[in-house]
């Protein structure tokens, strides 16, 4: 996939091999201490705009640059498979739900293995609230990946999952685009909207570093809700 740098025009081919984990990437904090040192000399952004392109900017130029790959399965409520072998699967949530939970804490399971449709698997939790993620299929967990590595990869666990199941638990393509234009419209939305006072830490002159700081909770919970809902 390409580089933000590359889809944003500033450099003319790079591809991304860090699976868009900007902050732990040395390429990232270069071409970030370039573009600051250019903006020296240009007119200083107001708290606000910075903000503003700093999260939302950078947002939807991650969700632009991902792509419907045909070796993943997209399953409805915010899942994706990935085939290992015969009926084993990888289950993580789809990359740009994992862009949108920009700052989560806590992972919690039920500890149990055989999950059923419509059964809650685990829960993702951070200051903005709780998100729930209930399986559209019937399964069995075999291993379940540590946090900090689903932090970095999106995969939960993986799992046992014979595909003979109702035909509505996965996305189409047509769906999967539909959902991800879905989150870019809400974000072009918001790029010139200032919030609301109270509704995020813009007030009082704090830097916001979240998307759910910016537009705040509530809003920010009903993004979660609609895409790939």
């Amino acid at each position: 996939m390409d580089c933000i740098w590359m889809a944003s025009g500033l450099v003319k081919y790079k591809l991304c091999d860090k699976d868009f984990d900007c902050e732990n990437c040395e390429f990232d904090k270069v071409m970030m201490n370039f573009s600051a040192k250019l903006s020296d000399n240009q007119p200083q952004k107001s708290t606000v705009e910075m903000n503003d392109e700093d999260i939302l900017e950078k947002l939807v130029k991650r969700i632009e640059a991902e792509t419907f790959d045909e070796k993943i399965i997209y399953l409805k409520n915010q899942l994706i498979l990935k085939n290992l072998f015969g009926n084993a699967y990888y289950l993580g949530v789809n990359p740009i739900v994992l862009y949108l939970l920009d700052d989560f804490s806590t992972l919690n399971d039920f500890n149990n293995n055989e999950i059923k449709r419509n059964q809650i698997i685990f829960t993702l939790e951070g200051s903005w609230g709780l998100k729930k993620f209930i399986s559209p299929i019937d399964f069995m967990v075999i291993e379940k990946i540590n946090f900090s590595q689903f932090k970095l990869n999106k995969w939960y666990a993986i799992i046992l999952f014979n595909g003979i199941d109702r035909e509505d638990y996965f996305l189409s393509l047509e769906e999967w685009t539909q959902k991800k234009y879905e989150a870019l419209s809400y974000l072009k939305k918001n790029l010139n909207k200032n919030p609301d006072i109270g509704q995020s830490m813009m007030d009082g002159g704090k830097r916001i570093k979240f998307l759910h700081q910016f537009i705040g909770r509530n809003n920010y919970l009903n993004l979660l809700n609609k895409v790939y809902a």
